[in-house]
């Protein structure tokens, strides 16, 4: 029963491993099961020949670690605070037979390499090839969002545009789909972008780092850093405006509705709950606010003073 307990441990730690113990007639608790784990004696790190690098999060947007796992045996060997260069070079000056060092693209990685194992070959991982040409293919697409819009929309002549035709033919591009709310006026998201976006770009011309920013605009780094990587405001807009919400299915059925007359969100929250909706009533809400236009203020009666006021009233 202990080797069996041990192997769910394992496998999923403490509740997941208690409730699946739970399942196949083992009952125990949850902190039991992380006695079990901490109980296995560790392996010895012995000989790392390719070595992976990478950071994760202890306290997202406030404290991170770094990870060190043996690529070939597929196991951690060891966990650092921070993701600073000096804690890598000095760990890797007691490893000198790593050869290959599989890294995200943090320059202090690249730097904790390059003093502590001038000898090893730095690579990155497949993942992370893909994801950093994905990011490339985005910006470069965004970069030329209207231009590709233009070509999409109209017509494809006998005769395939070229770029410079594009850019003397374009006419001026048109707010993007999402930049505006349906008053036609820029939707808040669209304006807090471009002013979290002006004020990174700002403080970075002035010499600030990613740690200063994050601290005076009170901000988290993952966002501080997708601002500062942005080639253009553009980029972020795009991005931005093309989030998909669980009520995208329902917004032409809530138009529909809103056409007819029906102004009532409860009732319109039951119709759309009926077709299959999961949210809650303040999502509708929040969504149709912009619908609903302010009374036409009442003029006010013109008050009377002086003697005509006294003739009046006689």
């Amino acid at each position: 029963m202990r080797e069996q307990l041990t192997s769910i441990a394992l496998a999923l730690a403490g509740r997941a491993g208690a409730r699946l113990a739970g399942v196949v007639g083992l009952r125990v608790a949850k902190d039991t099961v992380l006695r079990l784990v901490r109980a296995v004696p560790e392996e010895p790190v012995g000989q790392i020949r390719v070595l992976g690098v990478d950071d994760f999060a202890l306290r997202k947007g406030d404290s991170y670690a770094t990870i060190l796992v043996d690529l070939e045996r597929r196991r951690p060997v060891d966990v650092m605070p921070g993701w600073d260069a000096e804690p890598l070079a000095a760990w890797l000056n007691d490893h000198p037979e790593v050869e290959i060092i599989c890294r995200d693209r943090a320059g202090a990685y690249a730097e904790g390499a390059r003093n502590g194992a001038p000898q090893a070959q730095q690579v990155a991982d497949a993942w992370r090839l893909w994801h950093n040409l994905g990011e490339a293919v985005e910006k470069t697409v965004s970069a030329y969002y209207a231009c590709v819009r233009t070509v999409f929309e109209n017509t494809v002549p006998a005769t395939p545009l070229t770029s410079d035709d594009i850019w003397q033919t374009s006419p001026p591009p048109a707010p993007a789909a999402g930049m505006l709310d349906v008053g036609g006026r820029e939707r808040r998201l669209v304006t807090r972008t471009r002013e979290r976006y002006t004020a990174v770009q700002q403080l970075l011309d002035n010499g600030s780092t990613l740690e200063d920013i994050c601290r005076t605009l009170q901000l988290d780094r993952s966002t501080v850093r997708r601002f500062a990587r942005a080639t253009s405001i553009d980029e972020l807009l795009v991005k931005a405006t093309n989030r998909s919400t669980i009520l995208d299915e329902y917004k032409p059925c809530l138009h529909q509705r809103w056409n007819e007359g029906c102004h009532n969100t409860a009732q319109l929250h039951q119709e759309i709950v009926a077709l299959g909706f999961a949210g809650s009533i303040q999502t509708v809400q929040r969504y149709l606010r912009p619908f609903r236009q302010p009374p036409p203020r009442r003029p006010r009666a013109a008050r009377l003073h002086g003697p005509a006021a006294s003739s009046a009233g006689s």
